[in-house]
Formats: C-alpha cells, sequence, structure tokens
C-alpha cells in the first residue's frame, strides 16, 4: 500500500486539499517545518525550501502566501523561494493525473506507484517519466 510517513493513502483521499489544510493551520515556522515533514515524500521540494527557512523568511513567507490567498500575486522573487511550500512539484504531479482520469488524488497516487510511474527513491517519491525527461 502506498503511505506517506505514516499514513496510508486511500483510493478516495484528496491530497493536495489536505496537504493545503495542513499547511494553511501551520502558524509557526516550528508548526510549518512539522507539516511539511510529514508530507515530506510528496513534497520534498517544499521541504528542502522549509528545512532551510529562517525566522525572517517565515515572516516573508507569510506575507507572500497572504497576498497570494487573497489574488494578489506576491512577485517572482517571492515564487521562485516559496512557490514549492504552496504546491509541491509531486503533489502537482499527483493532481494532474487525477484531473485528467477525473479521478481521487489518493486513486492517482496508488495507481501511479502501482504502475510503476512514482517510485520511491530514498525518502521522496519521483516521478520516472520526468527522470526519463519528460516534461509536466
Amino acid at each position: 500500500m502506498a503511505s506517506i510517513k505514516d499514513r496510508p493513502v486511500g483510493y478516495l483521499d484528496e491530497l493536495t486539499r489536505d496537504y493545503t489544510a495542513d499547511r494553511r493551520n501551520a502558524k509557526t515556522l516550528a508548526a510549518l517545518w512539522k507539516v511539511i515533514a510529514k508530507w515530506e515524500p510528496v513534497a520534498g521540494d517544499a521541504f528542502d525550501v522549509v528545512s532551510k527557512m529562517t525566522k525572517a523568511d517565515y515572516q516573508d513567507y507569510c506575507q507572500g502566501e497572504a497576498q497570494e490567498r487573497n489574488q494578489q500575486y506576491a512577485g517572482d522573487e517571492w515564487a521562485a523561494k516559496f512557490g514549492a511550500i504552496l504546491l509541491p512539484e509531486m503533489l502537482l504531479r499527483i493532481a494532474i493525473i487525477a484531473h485528467q482520469f477525473h479521478v481521487p488524488d489518493g486513486c492517482a497516487f496508488i495507481r501511479a506507484v502501482e504502475v510503476g510511474r512514482f517510485k520511491k527513491t530514498g525518502k521522496h517519491y519521483v516521478d520516472v517519466l520526468k527522470e526519463n525527461g519528460a516534461q509536466l
């Protein structure tokens, strides 16, 4: 069974929704780190960003995230620095497959793992197609 850390993934799970809810509920840098660490297998790029953040970075992140939530672009610099936190690449890939086949995220993730499209290397899942040079 596919899992994210200690959380088994079910066919009806909405991973992007759950990730976003967890991320939004993190009100401190320590809480954000804990959330992203929990999601690290499918949010490795976000984990890399958060693990290097300072308190000042966290304040910048929160300010830009509030702008983005209010449909105001936080800027290219902010997006380049913190965009992976808002939407980690593997969650984006899962969401694209789910949308394409009109299935929940959990189903898309589980099936992609089962058929070998996603594989776990170390702590993170990777898209085999990306490793072979395919674009999103």
